[in-house]
């Protein structure tokens, strides 16, 4: 079963309890998943959103 994540969920895992750089664990599990066909992200979620004046894409 795949799962599509909305853009909100990068942000704020991001903003809250998985900065890149505290938790790169979560995102190498998200691109592992990604590449796995488990778990995919909108378009806006994973090349950049524009959110309270803050840009947000994944490394």
């Amino acid at each position: 079963m795949s799962c599509l994540l909305d853009a909100d969920v990068f942000i704020q895992a991001k903003n809250l309890h998985y900065d890149l750089d505290f938790c790169p664990a979560f995102w190498d599990w998200l691109i592992a998943s990604n590449r796995a066909g488990l778990v995919f992200g909108t378009v806006l979620g994973v090349l950049g959103v524009r959110s309270q004046h803050q840009t947000f894409s994944l490394r």
